[in-house]
């Protein structure tokens, strides 16, 4: 079984007030006020090639969310989660929700996909 981290550009913030509309579990999200503060500054993308772990999923959101300019505030304001909760996200702890972290995933246009296998890989 193969997963694969895909990354969809579908978002980009060059003001620092923004209304956003995603579709997330057949509804619509629309918001949100962005807070003013800090200038968040953009990392880089950790390697596609390594394998998919908590901590390596915890770096792809953090690495575009700053490439969106998004503060943790804005973020976890954005997904209705604590900060705190996106904070554990994005460095990889475990016992936050799939569901959670799918969310925080659909927000910033990054999409998680099963790839197919073959029979002799079983």
């Amino acid at each position: 079984m193969h997963l694969c981290l895909m990354i969809i550009s579908k978002y980009n913030y060059t003001c620092k007030y923004a209304i956003m509309t995603l579709k997330c579990n057949h509804s619509y999200i629309i918001g949100a006020y962005m807070t003013k503060g800090k200038k968040v500054k953009a990392i880089d993308s950790p390697s596609f090639s390594e394998s998919v772990t908590l901590q390596n999923i915890g770096q792809f959101i953090k690495a575009r969310r700053t490439q969106q300019k998004l503060s943790t505030q804005d973020t976890a304001l954005l997904c209705n989660i604590s900060s705190h909760t996106l904070n554990k996200i994005e460095n990889g702890f475990e016992g936050v929700k799939f569901a959670t972290l799918l969310r925080v995933m659909v927000a910033l246009g990054i999409t998680l996909r099963i790839e197919p296998w073959d029979a002799r890989d079983a």
